[in-house]
């Protein structure tokens, strides 16, 4: 295969991984947006933080596979298995 071809394929590759992950945040946005509504909070405040908050959830996970070998649902999986809690203040 030509270097030029592979070049072609592996841009044709990353641009369907950036597809996805756009569809992805957009989606997780759309359900941000809706869960706000529902809570019937007002403010302009707390809007823009759920709006950062759903643009920017998945931020860390290529640094996490760069560093760890896996994202944070691997963590999340690994911490669950061992019977730990994530939030050990929060009083039922």
């Amino acid at each position: 295969m030509s270097d030029e071809r592979r070049s072609d394929r592996h841009h044709e590759a990353n641009y369907a991984d950036r597809q996805k992950s756009t569809d992805h945040t957009l989606k997780v946005l759309d359900y941000a947006e809706q869960a706000h509504r529902g809570e019937n909070v007002a403010g302009q405040f707390v809007n823009n933080v759920i709006i950062l908050a759903a643009v920017f959830h998945d931020v860390g996970i290529p640094e996490s596979l760069k560093r760890h070998g896996s994202s944070a649902r691997g963590v999340s999986t690994q911490v669950r298995k061992r019977g730990q809690v994530f939030d050990q203040t929060a009083q039922p």
